[in-house]
């Protein structure tokens, strides 16, 4: 019993000496073969010819503007306009809080979109440098990505809107709203922000989503809709500066939150629409 046993236990030992060598071998073929990828990109590179697109058919990326294009081309264009947009939100922010205005903070609030705009571009610029060359329905894409940020930006600007107003309602609570320190200070602030929108305006960088609704809106519409912030901050401070009073700054809140959720239903009901409609069959 014991000889048999020794026997069976030699027997096994090769067997799985052998399956061992096998393995290793295969395994180290493997590491050989893997040692040609350095990342993700390679993966693409190494695909079939057969899905790539001929030099002629190639799909050209998107340039999206940005105030910076002429010294900054590209990601670092649009990069380097949304760490100033974030910017100008600090400073909002800040001068609302040391100054107690409730429709700075909307403004701040409402600013805070463009930041996530410009991400969006960021995003798609990625996603086609990453595609780039490939078969791949970039138009497609971009069409999805732009849709689905819209209903994400649409929803927070909506929520704003709405907790904006409740806010300055309840300022008002009690017949007593606070008083603004340093009210001069709006009309400067205002000026700078003014500024800025037009600049972002005349270069063609998204600053609202009612920028990409259909042609019924009227350019002035449009030009009230996408600049109406800057404005809001300036006309209070003239208002604040000449004939002050408690209610002015809670009452032009209200307003901004009606002019925020007035400018965004649309696009955000026909971003709604296309994420929930069939996608067209294809032949």
């Amino acid at each position: 019993d014991y000889c048999l046993c020794v026997m069976y236990l030699h027997e096994k030992e090769c067997c799985v000496l052998v399956i061992g060598f096998f393995f290793f071998f295969q395994a180290e073929d493997g590491i050989r073969d893997a040692q040609e990828s350095r990342g993700l990109g390679d993966v693409y590179k190494r695909q079939p010819p057969t899905g790539s697109l001929p030099d002629g058919d190639r799909i050209e990326l998107t340039e999206y503007p940005n105030i910076f294009s002429s010294c900054c081309s590209g990601s670092f264009g649009v990069t380097a306009n949304a760490i100033f947009t974030t910017l100008v939100c600090v400073m909002e922010m800040s001068a609302g809080l040391g100054i107690g205005s409730t429709v700075l903070w909307a403004d701040f609030l409402r600013r805070m979109s463009c930041v996530f705009l410009r991400v969006r571009d960021l995003d798609i610029m990625a996603a086609e440098e990453a595609h780039t060359g490939t078969r791949a329905d970039l138009d497609r894409f971009r069409r999805r990505a732009e849709t689905l940020a819209t209903v994400l930006i649409g929803t927070y600007l909506v929520s704003v809107g709405f907790m904006i107003s409740l806010f300055a309602l309840w300022r008002m609570y009690g017949h007593n709203p606070p008083g603004l320190d340093n009210a001069g200070w709006l009309c400067p602030i205002g000026i700078f922000l003014i500024v800025t929108d037009i600049a972002h305006a005349v270069l063609g960088v998204e600053q609202a989503l009612v920028e990409r609704t259909s042609s019924e809106l009227g350019t002035c519409t449009k030009g009230i809709l996408i600049l109406y912030g800057a404005h809001f901050v300036f006309i209070l401070g003239l208002i604040e500066i000449t004939v002050p009073g408690r209610y002015v700054d809670p009452v032009f809140a209200i307003l901004f939150a009606a002019m925020t959720v007035g400018a965004t239903y649309g696009p955000l009901m026909d971003a709604f629409h296309q994420v929930y409609s069939k996608p067209a069959s294809r032949a």
